[in-house]
């Protein structure tokens, strides 16, 4: 045999073994899509957008966009809200006859750090001890003795409940006692007075990161 047509056998050969190739390919693909078709999957966004949010019957519902948090609140309280600049908002839930109900400030969590409201530093406190620390609630000088109870879950966010005195506070006045919830780069601290535990925990409850 020449080499001519030697060399014609062997390309005539490779084009065969690539055509037999790409046939077995195809033919694999085909038993393949055919019998053993892809699994559909939905990706967590998707699951967690149809998630359903409790809201407890009867309580209203409030809403920060710019905060990204959502909770209920008791269906008798009038809600006030302040804002004091520096993405700092402040809410005051009033009850019908007048008395506070809650205090809850909302702050970027770096600017409640460089304010000595470190919630990295809480979390890292041992449970059940306590310091003094700059009254988060005051606009003045108001000290408070602030101690750190635990640290918690509320609805998969970090969080830490806490009681508080003021340094100001009248002889025989009941202990604040709160929960500091940190979602994304913002906190949000909750404040009420210690006889108001079971509303406490119904705010949390409906608690959500948006």
């Amino acid at each position: 045999m020449s080499k001519s047509k030697q060399h014609l056998w062997l390309i005539l050969m490779l084009v065969i073994y690539v055509v037999v190739a790409l046939a077995g390919f195809g033919i694999a693909y085909f038993i393949k899509m055919t019998y053993f078709p892809p699994k559909q999957t939905t990706s967590p966004q998707a699951v967690s957008k149809i998630t359903p949010v409790p809201t407890l019957p009867g309580w209203k519902i409030y809403t920060n966009s710019s905060d990204n948090i959502t909770f209920s609140y008791p269906p008798t309280d009038t809600i006030k809200t302040s804002s004091l600049g520096f993405s700092v908002t402040s809410l005051t839930l009033t009850q019908a006859n007048g008395n506070l109900d809650f205090q809850i400030i909302m702050l970027p969590k770096v600017l409640a750090q460089a304010a000595g409201q470190d919630f990295d530093g809480y979390s890292a406190m041992p449970d059940n001890t306590s310091k003094v620390i700059k009254s988060p609630f005051s606009r003045d000088n108001t000290t408070e003795t602030f101690t750190k109870i635990d640290n918690r879950s509320v609805n998969g966010l970090q969080a830490i409940d806490f009681q508080s005195i003021s340094s100001n506070a009248p002889a025989g006045a009941q202990l604040e006692i709160g929960t500091i919830v940190e979602s994304g780069n913002n906190v949000t601290m909750i404040s009420t007075g210690k006889s108001n535990q079971t509303n406490l925990e119904q705010i949390l409850s409906s608690f959500r990161s948006l």
